[in-house]
């Protein structure tokens, strides 16, 4: 969100689902005013950073005719995810994929909007995917990050592919900020481990694409297609392998606001 809300970070104390709701947002955003327009709602996926089995009812987010919401501390992981529908008691999504499991449940609710033709609606889908996958020490409390996992079927793709060795590509420009011109270059394991890396990461993207095709499908064939209004957002830019930065999203580079 905009600095100028006073969420000024993706997590506690400055930012997360507990600053939103403290500071009065959970009553003001964008799926209220669009109910306040006529609209019914949906939502699936990832709401907010520090949005856990223990606050999501507490309250629960405002706004939405149908909601489904990954949980912290599982919602950066591919499987067994764990999430609460409408409110009611989490449910874990044991040995499921992620991105399967959000493409169903926005299937769904896409159904439930269908079928009130005289109705307009907003369903918005916030899968993890090409996320980093996250794990969490069950004693600590503490979250470390690895590369994406992607769904069986699409582990033989892009097993050639490799990060575009650009002219930023591993390379510490003349005048770079302190802690960036301090970076050591990529050694060839490095290299080698974020070519995977960004392996891992069109392949995770593979079961989005699908959904994306089907949630098309089912538009076109209800004949709505052609009237709806479809929006793709992102986080912001990513840098993995440019100027010998390791995968990540903490500059503000050209190639990385683009990406």
């Amino acid at each position: 969100m905009p600095h100028n809300t006073n969420i000024t970070d993706v997590g506690l104390p400055y930012g997360g689902y507990p600053k939103v709701v403290s500071a009065g947002w959970n009553d003001n955003y964008l799926p209220i005013w669009m109910q306040e327009a006529g609209y019914d709602t949906y939502y699936v996926g990832k709401l907010w950073n520090s949005h856990t089995e223990e606050n999501y009812n507490n309250p629960y987010a405002k706004g939405f005719n149908g909601s489904d919401f990954l949980l912290d501390p599982w919602t950066y992981r591919y499987y067994n995810a764990k999430m609460t529908r409408n409110g009611e008691t989490p449910v874990s999504y044991a040995g499921q994929y992620s991105t399967d499991v959000i493409k169903n449940k926005s299937l769904g609710f896409l159904d439930e909007a269908l079928a009130n033709p005289d109705r307009p609606w907003m369903l918005t889908i916030a899968p993890n995917a090409p996320h980093s996958n996250g794990s969490q020490d069950a004693v600590t409390g503490a979250t470390w990050f690895g590369e994406p996992e992607y769904a069986p079927r699409h582990a033989q793709l892009f097993k050639d592919y490799k990060i575009p060795r650009d002219e930023s590509f591993n390379k510490i420009i003349d005048g770079a900020v302190g802690w960036v011109a301090d970076l050591p270059t990529l050694t060839e394991e490095e290299i080698n481990y974020i070519d995977e890396f960004q392996r891992c990461r069109l392949r995770a993207l593979q079961a989005v694409d699908e959904m994306i095709g089907e949630l098309f499908e089912k538009l076109d064939k209800a004949g709505v297609l052609n009237n709806t209004y479809i929006f793709f957002s992102t986080d912001n830019g990513y840098h993995i392998g440019q100027h010998a930065m390791q995968p990540g999203k903490n500059c503000g580079y050209g190639e990385f606001v683009r990406s």
